[in-house]
């Protein structure tokens, strides 16, 4: 129900579906049924390149083992991101910490300088 009335609301059309709403989503889909049949085409075009790729893959692993790097696993991949995360964290927390002690030290260098300037005249 709810499914029908946001649809009906994005494609402006009123429940229940007159003759003109009812034409109106025929069209629609009927011009969407001919895209994805000019694409299909394109899709089967790819799906054979990924078999290509995929039978290349298979055999250079079986040949020369060392040639393409280890498939991780996911939960790999998962850690390995994680890890960046953090480390991405501490290298902003260093950053920060070492700007605002710079920012600090900059008006105690200030005066020392001025009052040094200060006694040599």
């Amino acid at each position: 129900m709810h499914l029908r009335e946001k649809l009906s609301k994005k494609l402006g059309v009123s429940l229940p579906l007159d003759k003109a709403g009812a034409k109106k989503l025929k069209a629609q889909r009927q011009e969407l049924t001919e895209q994805n049949e000019s694409l299909r085409p394109m899709l089967e075009q790819i799906r054979e390149e990924l078999d290509q790729l995929s039978k290349l893959r298979y055999w250079t692993r079986k040949a020369i083992p060392e040639a393409l790097p280890e498939r991780d696993g996911f939960s790999e991949q998962m850690e390995a991101r994680e890890n960046r995360r953090e480390l991405e964290q501490v290298m902003d927390a260093a950053i920060e910490a070492v700007t605002q002690e710079t920012d600090e030290r900059q008006p105690v260098q200030d005066a020392s300088k001025q009052k040094h300037e200060q006694e040599q005249y």
